[in-house]
């Protein structure tokens, strides 16, 4: 049967501690990850792994980033715009701490605080002041900590708690509408911890724990019972430690360590067993450490190291070996430290720093240098997680 997928969608997560990013104030309050097995989840804001719209990466411990993929807009980062997928990693910068995909372009955090954005930059997305596709990393600010893009947009948080965006603010996702667009960051927020996008809402914790959301609501992502897009922030929860936007939907974890979900629900990414569109948040699972909300799949790290995934399963993305879509958690793999999904595949990292792949591979973006082409209205093999690289950075 013909599937109606979202179009231009778009995946991110963050971890937000009660512990400002700039501050060392609050530090009574620790992450309950991985007590249970002996390991530790990785630190949700500053991500090592990113998958993206047909296309991976990774940064292993020396610094070196590693992408492949589709590459037609440049967001590879290697220097050419080319039709033909990269089938295997391939280096294309150093020094890189952080990595995060947008939708079809591409941004790193390097060592020295320093971001840089590529790939497609229709409406400015990129930041570099243009409208001119990169193929090459560009720096575009200083001192950024964090860093999230979503379909033709970008934010990024400094250490001082500020916070920044640019390219298309059609929606009200940079928190006002002031401006349609900026070419260039402008300042959007004060007093933010973390911050993360769909693909045209935005959301953010503040200092004291709160989560605010805005942007575009037509699915409720905003999470405060409407389907009316804010160009304000809205107040949604209070104890938040972790939260991942979707394309149009949010993931939440409070202090307590339960999960809570709201959004789009097509294909059961919700978790609740329905596929009914939820508008405020919904209480999922609990002893959960890490979660990442994909386009139309949502996956989550319990305390216990065991990666659970659900939602849409086309083309095996949920690593089950089916192809049949979940609208309840199953459990995918063990010791598990990190998780990166965005809408047919996922990847993730182990304890041991091997980073694994599964799901659709039309351009390649497992990286095994195998590609996978079905014909339309045929369901492709089911997909299991298999090892594509080692010694992942592994940001605690």
């Amino acid at each position: 049967m013909k599937r109606t997928i979202i179009s231009s969608l778009l995946a991110i997560v963050v971890l937000i501690p009660l512990l400002s990013a700039c501050s060392t104030e609050n530090t009574d309050w620790q992450l309950p990850a991985g007590d249970d097995w002996g390991g530790q989840v990785l630190d949700m804001r500053r991500p090592t792994i990113a998958a993206g719209s047909r296309s991976s990466f990774a940064i292993l411990e020396d610094g070196s980033l590693w992408a492949w993929g589709h590459n037609s807009f440049g967001q590879l980062g290697t220097g050419e715009f080319t039709n033909d997928p990269i089938l295997v990693p391939t280096r294309v910068k150093e020094g890189v701490v952080t990595i995060h995909a947008g939708s079809l372009f591409t941004l790193a955090i390097t060592s020295d605080g320093g971001l840089w954005t590529w790939g497609r930059n229709q409406f400015g997305q990129v930041g570099d002041g243009t409208t001119e596709n990169r193929a090459e990393p560009i720096r575009i600010m200083d001192d950024v900590v964090e860093v999230a893009g979503g379909v033709t947009f970008a934010v990024a948080l400094q250490s001082n708690g500020s916070l920044w965006a640019w390219g298309n603010n059609e929606y009200g996702q940079f928190g006002n509408d002031d401006i349609k667009y900026s070419l260039t960051p402008v300042k959007v927020m004060e007093d933010v911890v973390s911050v993360t996008v769909g693909s045209y809402h935005s959301a953010a914790v503040k200092r004291d724990g709160h989560l605010w959301t805005w942007g575009r609501n037509h699915n409720g992502q905003l999470g405060n019972g409407t389907t009316a897009d804010s160009s304000n922030p809205v107040r949604i929860m209070e104890d938040v430690i972790a939260i991942s936007a979707g394309c149009c939907g949010n993931s939440a974890i409070q202090a307590d360590g339960s999960l809570w979900t709201w959004g789009n629900n097509q294909f059961g990414q919700i978790g609740d067993g329905t596929t009914t569109e939820r508008h405020s948040p919904v209480m999922i699972m609990e002893d959960v450490a890490f979660v990442f909300g994909g386009a139309t799949v949502t996956s989550a790290i319990r305390t216990d190291g065991t990666l659970w995934a659900w939602g849409a399963n086309l083309y095996g993305g949920l690593g089950d070996g089916t192809t049949t879509d979940r609208h309840r958690p199953i459990k995918v793999l063990d010791e598990a430290v990190s998780v990166s999904v965005f809408l047919f595949h996922m990847l993730a990292i182990r304890g041991d720093g091997t980073v694994w792949s599964w799901g659709g591979n039309d351009a390649g973006q497992l990286g095994n240098g195998e590609r996978v082409r079905t014909q339309a209205g045929v369901r492709p093999p089911p997909s299991r997680p298999e090892q594509v690289l080692s010694n992942a950075l592994m940001n605690r």
